[in-house]
């Protein structure tokens, strides 16, 4: 896992990043974030990602997320803040 400084900051991006997904694309989820604290008391927040409501992986961020996806327009879209073509 990467160090997360700001969980607060990386919670509200998965959080965004959520919204966004649920209004570009049909089949794909990523789950609420879960921040968490290691032995070490490394701080992180991750979520899972789903399609069509199988697991796919769990991301650190929505650019992990999307590198998983596979779908370069949708990462432009993302990159560009766009929601549609």
């Amino acid at each position: 896992m990467h160090e997360v400084l700001n969980t607060s900051a990386a919670a509200a991006d998965i959080h965004f990043f959520r919204s966004w997904l649920n209004a570009t694309t049909s089949g794909w989820y990523a789950s609420k974030p879960e921040v968490g604290q290691t032995s070490s008391g490394m701080t992180y927040a991750v979520f899972s990602l789903y399609c069509n409501g199988l697991p796919v992986a769990v991301c650190e961020s929505p650019h992990e997320a999307l590198e998983k996806i596979g779908d370069d327009s949708l990462t432009a879209r993302f990159l560009t803040g766009s929601s549609s073509d």
